[in-house]
């Protein structure tokens, strides 16, 4: 996913029978939630010469999805399709706020005109360059493809002012962009992760502009499936390598924070109440692991935004302990289906 895709079109598979392998004592559930689609297509704004046989191509927007080219190359001819947000002083692809992502897409020309679009990955861009192509690509055969799992918006700003409504537009692509599959820290360099920490920060304004309780609510699945047996949720789902013993403040917050939202803007008390278990689980986790003053401050991120001296964990801490603990009691005081939360 963070390299990129290679296809090489003029490969000629040998098929084979398939193999029935044994199973795994696992429970298969289907998927329950939303689909990643097509949100828009963008033609190229501009397409400048970079070099010999080398395209520098903007589409406009910088946002989450893939690029499909139409060409007419001959057989054998491998074209690369690199991405960036943004360029350099000097024209060429600002790369290094990628980290270890190549975002590079490799394809061998079958000879004549095809068709290639990425199907096994995806990443934030706004740029390509395209290098391999014997003459300068043309508009119509290039199309930059925006992908997202939430497509029906619920909120629209009109502010009359510029640059407000093009700060709505900002915040309306990030959401779009972020929300794929899994609500991302950053669709472009080599992370494109389920953070609870950007998660639940943003999602009570991210659940009001698009309808996406579906797509938070299989999130939190997520997340508690990969809890710990304290009750500690993980720092990010779904995750690999599992987390620490202890989830750290103002991340792990998340897996209670997120379900509140869900029922003040939704009305839907279904995700506390299907993960209500877990969450008092990870709460008397958390009181049980403070310290003399009953706050928690192990952790290694504490504030995230901070632009200049870190603000001390012993500082983060309360405000994040009283964040939960209020998102808590408003869950436990609801009316709606009050005998569900009437322990803890």
């Amino acid at each position: 996913m963070y390299a990129g895709e290679t296809v090489d079109m003029t490969y000629e598979p040998r098929w084979r029978p398939a193999v029935v392998l044994p199973g795994r004592d696992i429970a298969l559930t289907p998927e329950t939630g939303t689909l990643a689609r097509i949100v828009r297509e963008f033609p190229p704004l501009r397409i400048l010469p970079r070099g010999e046989r080398t395209w520098i191509v903007d589409f406009g927007q910088n946002c989450t999805g893939v690029v499909r080219l139409e060409l007419d190359e001959p057989r054998g001819t491998c074209i690369v399709v690199r991405h960036a947000e943004d360029l350099r002083k000097d024209g060429g692809l600002m790369t290094g706020s990628l980290k270890s992502a190549a975002c590079t897409d490799r394809v061998v020309c079958p000879g004549g005109s095809f068709v290639f679009q990425p199907r096994f990955t995806f990443r934030g861009f706004r740029y390509i360059e395209i290098a391999g192509i014997s003459s300068a690509p043309k508009p119509e055969q290039l199309r930059k493809i925006a992908l997202s799992s939430i497509t029906r918006q619920t909120l629209e700003l009109d502010f009359a002012h510029s640059q407000f409504d093009r700060l709505f537009e900002m915040i309306r692509w990030t959401q779009l962009s972020n929300w794929l599959s899994v609500p991302m820290d950053c669709p472009q360099r080599g992370e494109r992760l389920g953070w609870l920490g950007d998660n639940q920060l943003f999602a009570p304004s991210g659940l009001m502009l698009f309808d996406g309780c579906q797509f938070q609510s299989k999130h939190l699945d997520d997340i508690f499936h990969a809890a710990h047996e304290n009750g500690a949720p993980p720092d990010m789902a779904p995750c690999g390598g599992g987390a620490p013993p202890l989830a750290t403040y103002g991340w792990a917050d998340g897996a209670v924070t997120v379900p509140h939202a869900i029922w003040k803007i939704y009305g839907d008390i279904g995700p506390a109440r299907r993960h209500w278990a877990a969450i008092r689980k990870y709460l008397f986790s958390l009181d049980a692991s403070g310290d003399a003053d009953g706050l928690v401050v192990h952790g290694t991120y504490g504030d995230w935004l901070t632009t200049e001296t870190k603000t001390r964990h012993p500082i983060m801490a309360p405000i994040c302990r009283a964040n939960v603990l209020e998102n808590r009691n408003s869950v436990r005081m609801s009316q709606v289906s009050q005998k569900e939360f009437n322990h803890g």
